[in-house]
């Protein structure tokens, strides 16, 4: 788990004081013994200072992007919510045109959502692994495979 904020853009990766991996709990800064708590709430965090003050931090969406696919030079996105059962697409050449699509059918036990864009009739399959950062793979109607990739922000 890592901070940044606008104005110190570098990413500072915090030292967790929990004892599972999958835990948030306790973090300090790196030189620091101040001890922040961490808890996580539906679309967001709670951080409560050492010295008793709350910050909620809302989360930013899950993002994949797949380069050059349908158009040489344009990147496709893919954002999703947290539960991923809402995706929305867009482009970097129109990046502000978010399209929200249809989720048509879910099959939970092979992770993967059947999806449509509004108002047409073709469907894609999105599928991904149960992994955290894992690609999402399009299968789109006339059998080719998609691959968009987990954005790592930071990297």
């Amino acid at each position: 788990m890592g901070y940044w904020t606008s104005t110190n853009t570098k990413y500072i990766e915090l030292r967790s004081l929990s004892t599972t991996p999958m835990q948030i709990g306790k973090v300090k800064f790196p030189g620091s013994n101040a001890i922040y708590s961490l808890k996580t709430t539906q679309g967001g965090l709670w951080c409560t200072h050492p010295n008793g003050k709350k910050q909620f931090f809302k989360l930013l969406p899950t993002t994949y992007r797949s380069k050059g696919f349908e158009q040489a030079g344009v990147i496709e996105y893919l954002e999703s919510s947290g539960d991923f059962t809402t995706y929305w697409y867009y482009t970097s050449q129109n990046p502000r045109n978010k399209i929200k699509l249809q989720t048509l059918r879910r099959d939970g036990k092979k992770f993967r959502f059947q999806v449509k864009f509004p108002g047409q009739k073709a469907t894609y399959w999105l599928s991904y692994q149960p992994m955290c950062d894992s690609d999402i793979t399009c299968l789109h109607p006339n059998g080719r495979k998609q691959v968009f990739e987990y954005y790592r922000w930071n990297k």
